[in-house]
């Protein structure tokens, strides 16, 4: 089934494409408060985003996911539960966790609960991104004077190791109006791989501190939360090394309305001569200013016509200081953990209608299992977490194709 919103960095794009090209993707979210994304000072965040696709005239369910919120920080995304449409129900897929640091402003790790990949998230003093960790692939960021000077990725595997390196340059504003990536089998011979040249809108005001303060908060968020650190982009042109010289491959042209919204793009490809159309993504705003829906076309080159593809609705909702939005409980499988915090044990209740075993595991920050178990349905058990560190760690509860996570603190 494909699923062309969720999530996440992470998931639906190929490790070595995210170390070399994943910040510099084209999105069309507009704005971003924090680490949530919405309208800045007008109270709203997002509530659930639901894609749909069209298949025989028609448009039919995809995927949606919904978003919940921590309760002391309304407007920090605690967790999305995400669910696939099949069968003519919707079927949960997945919840992700979000933990942030003190401040709740950036984001320290994104724990998925069903293993595919956790990230680690570290910031300089400056609340710069210095470093992604992602399963078997590291991402450095390097500054020099306040701007980011290169970007150095390393995607372990047993056979086959590599590297990324990425290297932007700079307007006299501090944006990045070019960035050249190159890749090394060894991290010391590099070759060059892909070039990419940026112009931006005359109402764009971008500046490299801007920059630095949006990537710093809105990459960490992944594909499910698009966003742009770079500014208002009016174009991007790719460019791939070939027999020692650059070559067009794909461009992307923004068009903005009068509030500097971007209200659509159209990505085309290079045929050796000309640029051809493939992808056009248009964006409407509700009356808040919120995007409201998003719409994808392919480009027929038989009819040579702009034909329906997929097209995602966004639901917001308005948010005060006394809201209390937490991570609910998947349908039938209910999972409790107590005393929360705790100090040297852990008491794990999980309640369901099925009579399966329910497969108990624990794991730390870095998604590494630290505590395994079965248990029987309506059951408690209790784990002695005497020798484990202090810190944040997560209780997973599966039982056939349903999962409940449940997020702990150990305290000394």
């Amino acid at each position: 089934m494909r699923r062309y919103l969720f999530i996440l960095i992470f998931l639906f794009i190929t490790v070595a494409a995210m170390a070399i090209d994943s910040f510099s993707k084209p999105v069309d979210m507009h704005t971003l408060n924090g680490p949530m994304m919405n309208n800045p000072g007008r109270g709203w965040r997002l509530s659930q985003e639901l894609q749909e696709n069209f298949n025989d005239e028609t448009w039919s369910y995809d995927n949606k996911s919904e978003c919940y919120y921590n309760s002391a920080h309304p407007t920090a995304i605690d967790s999305t539960v995400t669910f696939n449409y099949y069968s003519g129900t919707w079927n949960h897929y997945e919840t992700d966790i979000y933990v942030y640091d003190p401040t709740f402003e950036y984001l320290n790790a994104l724990i998925i609960d069903n293993n595919f990949t956790n990230a680690i998230y570290e910031y300089n003093d400056q609340h710069y991104l210095t470093e992604k960790l992602v399963w078997a692939y590291r991402n450095h960021y390097q500054y020099i004077n306040n701007r980011l000077s290169a970007i150095y990725s390393w995607q372990w595997s047993p056979s086959n190791p590599s590297y990324h390196k990425e290297i932007p340059d700079f307007d006299t504003s501090g944006r990045i109006i070019s960035s050249t990536n190159q890749v090394s089998p060894d991290s010391t011979n590099w070759v060059n791989f892909e070039h990419v040249d940026r112009s931006f809108h005359s109402h764009d005001t971008t500046t490299g501190d801007i920059f630095n303060t949006n990537f710093a908060h809105q990459y960490p968020l992944g594909g499910f939360f698009n966003s742009n650190p770079y500014g208002m982009v009016s174009q991007e042109i790719y460019k791939s090394w070939s027999n020692g010289e650059w070559i067009n491959d794909r461009r992307y042209d923004y068009s903005y309305d009068a509030s500097d919204k971007r209200t659509f793009y159209i990505k085309m490809i290079w045929n050796d001569t000309s640029w051809e159309n493939e992808q056009q993504i248009i964006s409407s705003y509700d009356i808040n200013g919120n995007i409201s829906v998003r719409l994808g076309l392919w480009w027929n080159p038989d009819s040579l016509s702009w034909e329906n593809s997929y097209r995602v609705t966004y639901t917001w909702e308005q948010t005060t200081a006394n809201d209390d939005q937490t991570t609910p409980v998947v349908k039938g499988l209910s999972l409790s953990a107590y005393p929360n915090p705790f100090q040297s044990h852990v008491d794990i209740q999980v309640n369901t209608k099925s009579n399966q075993p329910i497969q108990i595991e624990v794991f730390n920050i870095k998604g590494q299992s630290v505590y395994h178990a079965k248990a029987m349905p309506n059951t408690q058990i209790t784990m002695d977490g005497k020798s484990l560190s202090s810190g944040i760690y997560f209780v997973k509860a599966k039982q056939g194709n349903e999962t409940s996570v449940r997020k702990v603190l150990k305290l000394k």
